[in-house]
């Protein structure tokens, strides 16, 4: 190959690097791999490579109400916003700061029985406070012994205990028995009876309607009386 042919393919080698040069400038920065601010684009070594993490404190949590993006290190301050009540119907479990969002749902009816004061939402479950209609004595019965024609006269309300009623006796003892309204049923736990408390009592009475409650008893006065009374009440 000639000596002019040598020159030209030189001079074409350079016409092309200096047009694909002005087509990719250089750009200066940390060349280094091992370096924090390692540039993978950069072509010219500028001594700019640093090799410890500057912190930056603040919540790093992109999911937090205050996420800070410039951020490196958290801190634990991350705050979740939501209700922070494990009874509330949207209780949230990854909540740290309550909103006053927590909603509870039940009956916000204050003249039912089942009234619930923290419900914020109503659930239809509302029952009335039949306490408030047991008030007077019976109107029929049918008790293996008469005795003023039941073992219990009137009913009245405890207005000291929540769904408690009392019964006041006219059978032997004279002693009062109590119940506990759970919306239509009335349930006696087992109390002593009987002269001397001897004896036990238990019972059970159904709301029939918004004017009727029947009970039946169970009785044994631990001596000499023992069978089972049904008694109807109205209201």
């Amino acid at each position: 190959m000639h000596l002019q042919s040598y020159f030209k393919i030189l001079v074409f080698a350079l016409i092309c690097g200096l047009f694909f040069s002005s087509c990719y400038p250089d750009v200066e920065g940390c060349m280094d791999l091992k370096a924090i601010n390692f540039n993978p684009e950069a072509t010219i070594h500028d001594n700019s490579c640093t090799y410890t993490l500057t912190p930056i404190y603040g919540c790093t949590n992109p999911l937090a109400d205050n996420y800070n993006p410039a951020a490196n290190t958290d801190d634990g301050s991350c705050i979740f916003i939501g209700c922070t009540d494990s009874r509330a119907a949207n209780y949230d479990p990854f909540a740290n700061q309550d909103d006053g969002s927590c909603v509870f749902a039940g009956c916000t009816d204050s003249t039912a029985w089942n009234y619930n004061p923290m419900a914020t939402i109503d659930d239809g479950s509302c029952d009335p406070d039949y306490r408030n209609l047991m008030v007077g004595g019976y109107t029929t019965t049918s008790c293996a012994l008469n005795f003023t024609n039941s073992l219990f006269g009137d009913i009245e309300i405890d207005s000291s205990s929540t769904n408690v009623i009392w019964f006041r006796p006219f059978f032997l003892d004279l002693t009062d028995r109590y119940a506990e309204v759970n919306g239509t049923t009335v349930t006696f736990p087992s109390q002593t009876f009987g002269v001397g408390g001897l004896g036990t009592m238990t019972g059970a009475c159904i709301i029939t309607s918004d004017s009727t409650m029947d009970c039946t008893f169970t009785y044994d006065d631990g001596l000499f009386i023992s069978g089972q009374c049904s008694i109807t009440y109205g209201f």
